[in-house]
């Protein structure tokens, strides 16, 4: 991450979603949270989590909200997320979609 010089695709109030123009790896922070995908990682991952269904898959907090809990491939880390930054994510990765594909457009 040292000398990478990012764009940023889409931000919303605490999570952004950036690429950086030598590696094009792609950085999604939320919170106090970073992970970084390859770009055909990232649009597999935002797209499935676009699929998550709260009716099936949602737990019920005690003030009557819900959330969910990813996996990840180390087991001993979750994500956990609330229905309604779910919604707000989904949106974010929408538009970080919309301008990988504009960038691609405007490189060839």
């Amino acid at each position: 991450m040292g000398n990478c010089q990012s764009i940023l695709l889409a931000e919303i109030p605490d999570s952004n979603v950036t690429k950086c123009l030598q590696s094009g790896i792609i950085r999604w922070y939320f919170n106090n949270l970073m992970v970084a995908f390859q770009e055909k990682d990232f649009i597999t991952f935002s797209k499935s989590f676009a699929r998550i269904d709260f009716e099936q898959n949602g737990w019920n907090t005690g003030e009557g909200g819900r959330f969910v809990v990813i996996n990840t491939p180390h087991q001993d880390i979750q994500f956990v997320f609330k229905e309604y930054e779910h919604q707000k994510l989904c949106l974010l990765f929408d538009k970080s979609r919309a301008e990988l594909e504009i960038l691609h457009i405007k490189n060839n």
